[in-house]
């Protein structure tokens, strides 16, 4: 998306603006193509994309520095929390058995060299314990699941299912006080 693209969203002719000006004209937009109003999913998530790079004034502040886009960490990190429980015993166990090897060839060069056993049996302590809490936590951890908002799958909700949840969400905000004219107290 250009920043033409993205005034042209908002619906300002291409021009100058103050973040205050660019933020009552989202407002204005965002009152018409909001999916609690009846406006689609595709015409918010552009609008939240056109009103993102006009604040950001047409620079992509997302990139990585080094141009890359291979995240690796992250995409270990998710694929981690959503393999099964059975998966993550397994592999905190190999590495475990990893670990174990090592410390016992700890245990055989410090014999070996004359270094008083009490070194590495508190070094392999500490080191145990570790390995035993992360097993623990392994072991009780659930497999993360696609998100849900109150009982709602995201993915794949009915009409009905999202209405029930906006008539909730309505209620429990008039019931705070707020409302759409003065949404903050």
């Amino acid at each position: 998306m250009t920043v033409r693209d993205a005034f042209s969203v908002i619906g300002l002719p291409p021009a100058r603006y103050t973040d205050e000006e660019l933020h009552a004209a989202y407002r204005r937009k965002a009152a018409e193509v909001h999916p609690d109003r009846g406006g689609s999913r595709e015409a918010w998530d552009e609008l939240e994309a056109a009103y993102a790079l006009l604040l950001t004034h047409g620079q992509d502040y997302a990139a990585p520095p080094s141009g890359s886009t291979d995240m690796l960490g992250s995409h270990t990190w998710w694929r981690w929390r959503t393999s099964g429980r059975l998966v993550r015993v397994l592999v905190v166990l190999v590495v475990g058995a990893l670990v174990a090897l090592l410390l016992w060839q700890l245990f055989r060069e410090a014999a070996s060299v004359g270094i008083s056993w009490q070194f590495p049996a508190v070094f392999s302590g500490y080191v145990a314990s570790w390995w035993l809490w992360w097993l623990w936590r392994e072991a009780g951890r659930r497999a993360a699941k696609p998100i849900t908002w109150f009982g709602v799958d995201t993915r794949s909700a009915t009409a009905e299912g999202l209405r029930q949840v906006t008539a909730w969400l309505k209620a429990r905000a008039n019931a705070e006080g707020y409302s759409e004219e003065r949404p903050y107290k």
